[in-house]
């Protein structure tokens, strides 16, 4: 992180979780040419009409955090998803999560063969209908490591 970039944080409600949401976007010092964190491959990608993200945020919608802020919330990358537990019987039987990026979204859900599969069950919770939505309970990355480490042992699964 260098000084000849100024730093963003874009926050907002999400309706379907009502947490926090946020991306970090950086611009060069006094020019509108933006930037984003995509934490998909953990890269900076510019902001442009022949690009994935076609435009920059409202700068209304920015909060602006320093080099050293912007360096730090790029290191944790747990901090980027939302973990659910899926419960039954009052005890959790698995994981899902949904990372947002600027450029997309995925739901996922870690399986029995140790991997992260896209998974419907996360909107299926939050959908109004005549449906058996799966019990999900909000967790922290920590907690769904615990989980994951219980049910099927394997450490580190929340690491992206």
């Amino acid at each position: 992180m260098t000084a000849e970039y100024e730093y963003f944080i874009k926050t907002g409600e999400d309706m379907q979780t009502h947490r926090a949401t946020e991306a970090l976007w950086r611009r060069a010092a006094g020019t509108q040419h933006w930037e984003y964190l995509s934490f998909w491959d953990w890269d900076w990608h510019v902001a442009g009409t022949d690009q994935r993200v076609k435009e920059g945020p409202a700068p209304e919608s920015l909060t602006p955090v320093a080099a050293e802020r912007a360096e730090e919330l790029q290191q944790d990358r747990s901090r980027w998803s939302l973990y659910w537990a899926v419960t039954r019987g009052g005890e959790a039987r698995g994981v899902v999560r949904r990372k947002c990026s600027p450029e997309s979204g995925r739901d996922e859900a870690f399986g029995r063969d140790k991997t992260w599969a896209p998974t419907t069950a996360i909107f299926d919770f939050h959908s109004a209908g005549p449906h058996d939505p799966p019990n999900l309970t909000p967790i922290t990355a920590d907690e769904a490591d615990q989980i994951l480490y219980r049910i099927l042992g394997v450490s580190g699964a929340t690491a992206l």
